[in-house]
């Protein structure tokens, strides 16, 4: 993390840039084998095809599907994003440690567990609904064709089991297009699977690099609490930091450069869970590249004894 001390002041290097540039390589450095981890997890699912048969039969989605989704995000936490905090907070609160001589970092501190549980809720809950959705999306928008059964179209929809509503309907429109092609029904389904392995790396990726930038950027927000607590850190000025390139969306453009208090939330509208603090630090949005600048506008209590 970049801290800018009330004590130093002259940097040969550019805070904004070398703040990107921490973020950028703590992201480079989980999110490929957090992608894969997500893409080869998929195969282990507990969601069969008997249970989308059987959602197919009825036009419902049993307790039981919802049940096993949540057990599989649940473990997903545990087995890899759970580490990625972990290293999160490790990285950022030694930046910290090297600037405020005698500061060590509570990793089981209240403030610290109560943003992971409710990170991990929050993630189990979103998937779990976007899971959801994607279902209900295939369910209402499947065609029955005469020559297609139920067996084969749960083949076709199973494989779709993790996209969101979007993406589902977007498989299924192609789907649809190629049996209205005139192409048999079998290879139709081939090609549809593979569209949805497609649109599954994508959604790994998406979450690799959303979850990887917020596990950063709120280790720095909750290490840096902590040294205020402790009175190894003065008054802080939180300041967004953006990547300022032709990649940069309108909302981030927006909050580039914007200072705020510790512990004030910026203003930007978002599809991410805005509670338990997640406005008080990037990302903006899936994919955001931002991060944040923490200036420090008054000497610590240890500064001054």
């Amino acid at each position: 993390m970049i801290l800018l001390l009330n004590t130093v002041r002259k940097r040969e290097t550019d805070p904004r840039q070398e703040a990107l540039k921490r973020l950028k390589k703590f992201t480079d450095s989980w999110e490929p084998d957090l992608k894969r981890f997500i893409v080869g997890g998929r195969d282990k699912n507990n969601v069969s095809y008997k249970d989308i048969r059987e959602s197919l039969l009825s036009g419902k989605i049993s307790k039981q599907m919802l049940l096993k989704w949540q057990q599989t995000y649940s473990m997903f936490v545990a087995d890899a994003l759970q580490p990625v905090w972990d290293e999160a907070f490790a990285i950022v609160s030694e930046d910290v440690s090297s600037a405020r001589q005698g500061f060590q970092f509570d990793p089981a501190a209240p403030a610290v567990r109560k943003w992971t549980e409710n990170r991990a809720a929050d993630f189990v809950t979103g998937c779990s609904k976007e899971t959801k959705a994607g279902i209900r999306a295939a369910l209402k928008h499947s065609v029955y064709h005469e020559d297609i059964s139920v067996d084969e179209l749960a083949k076709v929809i199973r494989p779709m089991v993790g996209l969101t509503r979007p993406q589902v309907i977007a498989n299924q429109n192609y789907y649809n297009r190629l049996l209205d092609s005139g192409l048999k029904p079998a290879k139709a389904a081939q090609q549809s699977i593979k569209y949805a392995e497609q649109q599954h790396r994508y959604r790994a990726q998406m979450i690799a690099r959303t979850e990887t930038a917020m596990a950063y950027n709120h280790a720095e927000y909750e290490v840096v609490r902590q040294a205020q607590t402790k009175g190894y850190i003065g008054h802080v000025e939180k300041v967004w930091c953006t990547a300022d390139d032709e990649r940069t969306c309108e909302i981030c453009g927006a909050l580039d450069g914007n200072s705020i208090g510790m512990n004030d939330n910026f203003e930007f509208k978002t599809k991410l869970p805005k509670s338990h603090g997640m406005a008080r630090v990037p990302p903006a949005h899936p994919h955001c590249r931002c991060t944040t600048l923490y200036e420090e506008t008054e000497n610590s209590e240890k500064e001054e004894d």
